[in-house]
């Protein structure tokens, strides 16, 4: 069995904000796809939805 969910655009508006205050407090952003499945796919439904992935210590950020 296969699970497919489709392509979730997030709002431009909230990325850009992400973005502006990333900028402002002098940290480093970069624009991504993910292909994961994660919540704010089912979120952006609902309310205007963007994501925030963070660097993690020593490159694992899943247990």
């Amino acid at each position: 069995e296969t699970w497919r969910v489709g392509h979730t655009p997030f709002e431009d508006r909230l990325v850009k904000r992400v973005v502006d205050i990333a900028e402002q407090f002098g940290y480093p952003s970069h624009s991504m796809v993910s292909g994961a499945g994660h919540d704010a796919s089912y979120m952006s439904q609902v309310a205007p939805t963007a994501m925030i992935f963070v660097p993690s210590i020593g490159g694992r950020s899943h247990v």
